[in-house]
């Protein structure tokens, strides 16, 4: 389950505050992947979000979809949640820069709904993305829940082609709501992925990927909504903010 423990920060107009802080690791702690984000609340806009410069993202698409790009769509805010509404998209595409690479782990987290009931319904989150304006996003990773075949996949995309490299068995129903979890630790190249905070599918690769500068929401033959997306990665033990 998440376990959330905010800071906040006060920024006055003249005073900027730099500090360290110091994180001490609990042996009681029972998670696979100790992993932290720094988010921002700029009182001005309504909007939090988070650097993807520093690998970090923070989208609940309150206010704005500013920080994302569209390349296939249509996507549009809808109360709260970002959707694709065109059921007739094979390969919607909204992609968020977020800078990935080899020196930390990554949780990616989102939550997800097939808001039509049609034949052949998916949708899901590519990351590691080396080249999000591609169709399959150049080189990355993608997390595929397949809701008419009761299905979450994981592929692997390398020059622009997908491949199909482990499948696990989930039921799921239209205009359900799924909170997915999907971490990739780039060192061992082991990918796991919880659907509800249940181990659905895992898979490691022999040969991981490296780098990666964006994630994309994707979905195909159906209508979908998406919110709360954020990336964390392995925290350190200590850091400047």
């Amino acid at each position: 389950n998440d376990s959330y423990f905010p800071l906040f920060i006060r920024r006055t107009e003249y005073l900027v505050y730099k500090f360290i802080i110091i994180i001490r690791p609990q042996t009681n702690c029972r998670g696979q992947l100790s992993a932290l984000l720094i988010s921002d609340h700029n009182a001005a806009t309504g909007i939090r979000s988070a650097n993807g410069i520093y690998g970090y993202a923070y989208e609940d698409f309150e206010v704005s979809l500013a920080n994302w790009n569209a390349v296939t769509g249509p996507f549009t805010l809808n109360g709260g949640v970002v959707e694709c509404t065109d059921a007739a998209q094979t390969n919607s595409n909204l992609y968020l820069n977020v800078l990935q690479d080899s020196t930390a782990s990554y949780l990616y987290t989102w939550d997800q709904t097939f808001t039509s009931n049609n034949t052949n319904q998916r949708a899901g989150l590519h990351f590691f993305c080396d080249n999000p304006t591609l169709p399959n996003r150049g080189n990355s990773y993608f997390v595929w829940l397949r809701e008419t075949d009761d299905l979450a996949q994981i592929y692997k995309v390398v020059n622009d082609t997908f491949s199909l490299v482990s499948t696990g068995n989930i039921n799921l129903t239209p205009y359900s709501n799924y909170h997915c979890k999907v971490t990739y630790e780039p060192g061992s190249g082991w990918i796991k992925c919880y659907v509800n905070d249940s181990l659905t599918v895992q898979w490691q690769d022999i040969d991981p990927l490296q780098g990666g500068s964006a994630i994309s929401l994707r979905s195909a033959g159906c209508t979908a909504s998406f919110d709360n997306v954020k990336v964390f990665h392995s925290r350190p033990n200590a850091l400047y903010v």
